[in-house]
């Protein structure tokens, strides 16, 4: 929500602009501050380490696909430290 205050001009920019995306916004989330709602996330978000705000891009963004051959020599599994997994839950956690 918070991406949408800047993505369109807002006329007048208050709870009464009738843009398409206000009106969206209150047709599809029953929201009759459309502006406050955005200006109210956009605050939250602020708040927020660069690490978790979901509006930057971080390393693991550009990550490399790496092939699912995980098996090394002898049978040892390299761990990989990467964030982006692959698999299903039960491949995804290890209980040591």
């Amino acid at each position: 929500m918070s991406s949408k205050l800047s993505s369109t001009p807002h006329e007048p920019e208050d709870d009464a602009c009738e843009c398409s995306v206000c009106v969206t916004i209150r047709e599809e989330s029953g929201c009759t501050h459309p502006i406050s709602c955005m200006k109210r996330a956009t605050r939250i978000l602020d708040t927020l380490s660069p690490r978790w705000d979901p509006r930057g891009t971080l390393l693991e963004d550009y990550e490399d696909n790496e092939s699912d051959e995980d098996q090394m020599e002898n049978g040892e599994i390299d761990l990989k430290n990467k964030v982006t997994t692959h698999g299903t839950i039960s491949e995804i956690f290890r209980i040591f």
